[in-house]
């Protein structure tokens, strides 16, 4: 009885082991850029600032990481920085300056207020 108690444990603990190692295998295939978007709609930005530096070091997508990274920025205040982040998505990803201009334009009304 006591052998098949343990048995059974054993299967449920590896079956949960199973289980844990698919979810952080599923999670760690999350591109940080994503990761980190989620963490801006969260309203964690210095975290989401963390995340799209590394999905930039690590090549994702830098032009949409930087336009994110800026968007951060703008919440913490950090104005030269979002300045500076978006000088950069301008460069790396040029067919969002539409996108760009709109920051940069709310960028400038609000250090003009400062």
């Amino acid at each position: 009885m006591r052998n098949r108690y343990c048995s059974t444990l054993r299967i449920a603990f590896a079956g949960l082991m199973l289980y844990t190692g698919q979810l952080l295998a599923s999670a760690a295939s999350v591109p940080l850029t994503e990761q980190a978007n989620q963490q801006l709609l969260n309203q964690h930005y210095q975290q989401a600032v963390q995340s799209y530096q590394s999905a930039i070091r690590q090549g994702e997508e830098p032009g949409r990481a930087f336009i994110g990274m800026a968007i951060a920025y703008l919440h913490l205040g950090q104005y030269p920085l979002a300045r500076a982040a978006l000088d950069e998505a301008r460069e790396r990803k040029p067919h969002h300056s539409e996108e760009i201009d709109k920051l940069m334009i709310w960028l400038n009304g609000r250090e003009d207020k400062l």
